[in-house]
């Protein structure tokens, strides 16, 4: 079947134009892509939300309350701040050419949904309004220092890379300067 073109011309090509192709509307791979991430998004969010709900009904912790303070929130957190970590150091260091999919979905949807900082951040306010400012002071510092330490940890585990200090150590080490020029460690700044 031979086509033509906007001016009446025969085409060689035995398919037709891209805008002849298809009738009806035009895709829009943007807007597909778009959707499908928010579609992604949304699945991952209720996935971890759903997680989070089941995990703080199962392990209960406000029994070892400490002047307010729910044991399980920083629990979630600590789980989710881990995981985070690693599946961000999974999906950018050690397997970065899976799809993005998969990283939109697990990390940035189910992962973040799962964590429940805004929890952290009612109690807050609430320990806030008690007397007490110590107990403010220490529940912060413990929450967001524990998740950094967490979430450090699941990136060096998921990065899969062994320590510099490691790396470095033996006595036949020595400094790169590029192009093939090497020196030894105690050699620096000419002496």
């Amino acid at each position: 079947m031979r086509h033509k073109d906007y001016q009446g011309r025969h085409l060689k090509s035995s398919s037709p134009p891209a805008h002849i192709q298809k009738k009806g509307r035009r895709r829009h791979p943007r807007k597909q892509r778009f959707l499908s991430d928010l579609l992604l998004v949304f699945a991952g969010a209720l996935l971890g939300a759903a997680l989070r709900v089941v995990i703080t009904h199962f392990c209960d912790l406000v029994q070892y309350s400490f002047y307010g303070w729910d044991w399980t929130y920083l629990f979630i957190n600590l789980i989710g701040a881990f995981i985070f970590g690693l599946l961000v150091s999974l999906f950018k260091v050690r397997f970065p050419s899976k799809g993005k999919k998969w990283y939109v979905f697990v990390s940035e949807s189910a992962a973040a949904s799962f964590t429940a900082f805004d929890l952290v951040f009612s109690q807050i306010s609430l320990l806030y309004l008690q007397p007490n400012i110590v107990v403010l002071i220490f529940y912060v510092a413990v929450n967001f220092a524990s998740c950094i330490v967490f979430s450090s940890l699941g990136i060096f585990l998921g990065s899969g890379k062994k320590s510099a200090r490691r790396k470095r150590s033996g006595a036949h080490h020595q400094l790169s300067l590029g192009r093939g020029k090497t020196r030894l460690p105690g050699a620096r700044h000419g002496y």
